[in-house]
């Protein structure tokens, strides 16, 4: 018998400064961000307990860490990828362009 986890994934798309892709839960104790595409930009982790102050995910030492590789945690991007990293406490995750330049990034985000 296989057992059905509880998550919560969302997937949408980024095609301009200031698109976001963002989820919610507050059982979640991990996230983990896919993001694809053909896009030139920079997309920026960012969590919230409330919904509307947002503050950016970790630091070089804790942020999001790339999947499947480990090491050094950030917490924006400017490529294709995919991370993981602690959400315990925190309620809304979003991932963010914060300087677009061109194309779509198709991200998809699991809270678990």
């Amino acid at each position: 018998m296989t057992l059905a986890l509880p998550q919560t994934v969302v997937q949408g798309a980024i095609a301009a400064n200031a698109d976001a892709v963002q989820v919610g839960d507050a059982r979640a104790d991990t996230v983990g961000v896919q993001i694809t595409g053909a896009w030139t930009g920079t997309i920026t982790f960012r969590a919230s307990i409330d919904g509307v102050n947002w503050t950016t995910v970790g630091t070089t030492t804790n942020g999001m860490v790339p999947w499947p590789t480990g090491g050094a945690g950030v917490n924006s991007t400017t490529a294709n990828g995919m991370w993981t990293g602690t959400f315990s406490g925190l309620v809304f995750f979003q991932a963010i362009a914060t300087a677009w330049t061109s194309g779509t990034a198709t991200v998809t985000i699991n809270l678990d």
